[in-house]
């Protein structure tokens, strides 16, 4: 169930970037990232995704010490989507440049 959610949620994202019209903000932040230092979207949403797992566990170290709510479904899951974004996004922006608008 974890790898068709992740599935799932990278062709959305992938359809998200691809519409390049209005991004949701976790979306947005990697966008902005990518676009200002030229890194490939998927990769930087990988090391975003990475970046926020780190930080939530050190947050709970720190305020509850002790580990919460991170746990292998969140790592596993932040390793996977940025990669499949890049699998959807080439496959997806051919499709749609087939596609004449009015």
């Amino acid at each position: 169930m974890l790898i068709v959610g992740a599935i799932i949620l990278a062709f959305g994202v992938a359809l998200e970037i691809i519409a390049d019209l209005i991004y949701i903000p976790g979306e947005g932040a990697v966008r902005a990232v990518s676009k200002k230092f030229g890194f490939e979207f998927g990769k930087a949403k990988i090391i975003f995704d990475i970046a926020q797992c780190i930080i939530a566990v050190l947050l709970g170290l720190i305020f509850l010490h002790k580990i919460e709510g991170i746990r292998e479904g969140t790592l596993i899951t932040a390793l996977l989507v940025g990669p499949l974004v890049m699998v959807f996004c080439k496959p997806a922006r051919a499709a749609l440049s087939k596609i004449k608008f009015l």
